[in-house]
């Protein structure tokens, strides 16, 4: 049986290792400050609320913790040969990676939300279910806008795409991530409660 703590320290691994390479290679800040403080803060997030607030309150299970880091690994895992290396090569690996980020994201997300729910399969009906649809174009958005910021900020380019024109990478990369979100919420619409609880 994989440790419980497998899938949390790869992606620290992960995380830690670009931040160095970046560091030793390149200097570039703009990659080594999330790599080594703002994604190992994010993927410890989860289990600090595991353990600090959904297990005294019984709610969520050693499982649903292994699959929100297992999420994390998948993100982080995906996203970092992408900052050192992919971006830069020009094909579009960019696709690959909205898609599976969505995925993983919206995965990892209702996962994590769902230990503030007494019933958590509520969120998968109704009211609950149309807003996270809803929030998940939203984070899409908010993703690329993000992005943009950042390359005024910094001068970096993780918003613009050299291999095509702006407008349609832009619109590529929120097609592929709400399709990834889609994949999400199907798969666990009618899993949750068993993650959750572990059943």
């Amino acid at each position: 049986m994989i440790h419980r703590s497998f899938w949390l320290i790869l992606a620290l691994s992960i995380s830690f290792g670009t931040a160095l390479v970046e560091y030793l290679t390149a200097g570039r800040l703009f990659v080594v400050i999330p790599y080594a403080v703002i994604i190992p803060l994010i993927v410890l997030m989860p289990r600090f609320l595991y353990y600090y607030y959904a297990l005294p309150r019984g709610r969520g299970s050693t499982r649903l913790l292994i699959n929100i880091e297992r999420a994390l690994f998948i993100i982080v895992g995906l996203n970092a040969p992408a900052s050192l290396l992919l971006h830069n090569l020009g094909f579009q690996y960019d696709r690959f990676l909205h898609f599976t980020m969505g995925i993983a994201y919206f995965y990892a997300f209702i996962l994590l939300i769902s230990i503030f729910f007494k019933n958590p399969g509520m969120l998968m009906h109704g009211i609950p279910f149309v807003t996270l649809i809803i929030a998940g174009i939203a984070m899409t958005f908010l993703w690329e806008g993000g992005q943009y910021t950042l390359d005024r900020i910094f001068g970096i380019s993780l918003f613009s795409d050299r291999a095509q024109d702006i407008t349609r990478d832009f619109w590529e990369d929120v097609f592929f991530g709400i399709a990834g979100g889609i994949i999400s919420l199907a798969y666990l619409k009618n899993r949750l409660m068993r993650i959750v609880m572990d059943i």
